[in-house]
């Protein structure tokens, strides 16, 4: 994720030089290659806005994840702002191309992962053992969270992650 969103400030900042603002619509990793989408628009206070959307990640080693900081750097300057435009997600999930049961297994992940607001996601396989505690299957862990009002969803990142609004404490609260 560090990848691409890295990827989506370069291309942000060489829109801003001819006054475009590159807004990401679709972004994936996908083995070993990041692909971003942009939709460019025009105008300074566009390109103000976008650029207002990035900074430095922080990370915990502990839970290891990243949060937005402003003091703490291990990464950036990046993006900051979402990923995918989840508009765009579902009607990328909804072709009727003929596409292999793999690229469509992404396009749902994605879809899902899109109305997930949040930076960074949660490796199950490392932070369970880390933390002393059993893994669960991950799709338990989601509609745990969800049941406690977060948005949670596999990111298509890693297999064995979810994305989600939810503290590192409440992850570790549904996986118990």
């Amino acid at each position: 994720e560090v990848a691409l969103r890295l990827l989506i400030r370069r291309v942000q900042v060489a829109g801003a030089a001819h006054d475009r603002a590159m807004i990401p619509v679709y972004c994936h990793s996908t083995l070993h290659y990041i692909r971003c989408y942009f939709r460019a628009e025009k105008g300074k206070q566009k390109v103000d806005a976008v650029m207002a959307q990035q900074g430095w990640l922080g990370f915990d080693e502990k839970t290891r994840n990243f949060w937005a900081s402003q003091q703490v750097a291990v990464a950036g300057p990046l993006w900051l702002g979402p990923l995918f435009d989840p508009d765009v997600a579902a009607k990328a999930m909804q072709t009727e191309l003929p596409i292999s049961t793999e690229t469509r297994r992404l396009l749902t992940i994605i879809a899902e992962e899109s109305s997930v607001p949040a930076i960074g996601f949660f490796d199950l396989h490392r932070i369970c053992p880390a933390n002393g505690l059993e893994l669960r299957r991950k799709m338990d862990v989601i509609r745990r969270l969800q049941q406690q009002g977060s948005k949670a969803a596999s990111t298509h990142i890693r297999d064995t992650a979810i994305r989600t609004t939810a503290s590192f404490e409440q992850v570790m609260e549904a996986v118990r």
